[in-house]
């Protein structure tokens, strides 16, 4: 059975159901366990009830994608009696995590809210108030002729040059590069103290501000 790290499963998750769509004060996100393990079942369920939760146990399953939070205000204490203190409890002996995403399901294009939109068979819909405003930044790198292609491509993957209903948006320029390598440099081309000029491209993108801390992959 293949399986994979729970951290990768919601990051590939909340590429579709951002968190910073949420409302402010909406307990979303990891709620009991962890998600740095290997993960080869996931349930989907509405609530996290004790009854899913031996559904859960009775299955094998590592992690359960929850649209309403466990804790959606602080516990003042865990008391295994109740039927709270037993799901918590049932959670932590097996090892399963749950993770809620709540309202930032609700707004996701193609979410909650979208659903019962089209199977209520409204004809007409619009936003009646905004959870969130996306921040869009400017990207400019310098990189190789032949590494062009590549770059644009890893940025893309990363969420950058998103434009409406379009993506990959870019914009490039030929030019040349100088630079002098000085002393105690070990430049990959070039001599040290010597002016050095490189063919290279200028690429232009925007990004939306919730992705900057994504790496993209090197084009060494």
């Amino acid at each position: 059975m293949k399986t994979a790290n729970g951290h990768q499963i919601i990051e590939l998750f909340e590429q579709f159901s951002p968190k910073h769509y949420a409302m402010e004060g909406d307990p979303i996100g990891l709620h009991i366990g962890s998600l740095n393990k290997p993960v080869s079942k996931v349930m989907i369920a509405l609530d996290v009830l004790e009854e899913v939760v031996d559904e859960a146990i009775e299955n094998g399953v590592e992690l359960i994608i929850a649209h309403h939070p466990l804790i959606y205000r602080p516990l003042k204490k865990i008391d295994t009696t109740s039927t709270a203190g037993r799901i918590v409890e049932k959670l932590i002996k097996h090892d399963i995590a749950v993770y809620a995403a709540h309202t930032n399901l609700d707004v996701a294009k193609g979410g909650v809210n979208d659903l019962l939109a089209e199977a209520l068979q409204l004809q007409q819909t619009e936003v009646l108030a905004p959870t969130h405003e996306i921040t869009l930044k400017k990207l400019v790198v310098f990189v190789p002729v032949e590494a062009e292609d590549q770059v644009r491509e890893a940025l893309g993957k990363a969420g950058a040059g998103a434009i409406g209903n379009y993506s990959n948006c870019s914009f490039s320029a030929e030019g040349t590069g100088r630079f002098l390598p000085g002393e105690g440099s070990e430049p990959a081309i070039g001599t040290q103290g010597t002016l050095e000029s490189v063919s290279e491209v200028r690429i232009e993108t925007i990004f939306p501000e919730n992705i900057e801390k994504k790496s993209a992959v090197s084009y060494d």
